[in-house]
């Protein structure tokens, strides 16, 4: 019975940084969003920008360079280009509006 004990009570002691790490997570979003004012519209910017960039225009540079132009098809490649050039125009729209709301 006392093996099984300690083994609980080792365990307990592996899940304590796991607990101050999620608390200290939290605690800083918390200050985040009650120090930041219009923390919405902050998201937006941050969200228009950097999801743009992992949505769209990543993926398709990396299967490029991945799989290297004489590998793909030429209408993947086209594809590839038309989404990167789709991700950076909206991108820019995105962020720009994003920023133009902050102020």
């Amino acid at each position: 019975h006392s093996s099984s004990t300690n083994h609980e009570i080792h365990q307990q002691h592996q899940q304590e940084p796991a607990r101050i790490f999620r608390t200290i997570v939290v605690l800083t979003s918390v200050t985040v969003a009650y120090t930041i004012p219009d923390f919405g519209k902050f998201l937006g910017l941050v969200g228009s920008s950097i999801c743009t960039i992992l949505g769209f225009i990543l993926p398709c540079y990396l299967h490029t360079v991945v799989f290297g132009w004489d590998e793909l098809r030429w209408w993947e490649v086209g594809l590839n280009a038309f989404l990167i050039c789709f991700g950076v125009v909206f991108g820019i729209i995105g962020t720009w509006q994003s920023f133009c709301e902050l102020f």
